[in-house]
């Protein structure tokens, strides 16, 4: 049995093509209702804004990043620095006070 003999292909095959308004209809619908949703808890001032923005905040803030090219650079970004940094070994220097916390000042 190949590939082509299946139900799920001969149902595919007798559908018109997927460029169908009802198509695309199903499946903007769930994603606009998401948006509304989301406009509609954010309007609410529920949560602070910069936790929970809205849709067009994000929007805007997209728009910004790309035009001023943040958002380019930091995608830019190579992950291998990063990831050293991260794994770097902690220096142990037995055991740990608040007074080997504290910042040192040079005097100056």
């Amino acid at each position: 049995m190949s590939l082509a003999d299946t139900p799920v292909a001969a149902s595919a095959a007798k559908r018109p093509g997927r460029s169908s308004a009802r198509f695309w209809i199903a499946e903007l619908v769930p994603f606009l209702v998401g948006i509304a949703a989301w406009q509609a808890l954010s309007s609410l001032n529920v949560w602070p804004r910069v936790l929970f923005p809205s849709p067009l905040e994000v929007g805007q803030a997209f728009v910004e990043d790309i035009s001023t090219g943040v958002l380019l650079v930091n995608l830019g970004t190579p992950a291998a620095p990063t990831a050293r940094s991260w794994s770097r070994p902690v220096q142990q220097t037995g055991t740990c006070s608040s007074s080997s916390l504290a910042p040192t000042s040079s005097p100056g």
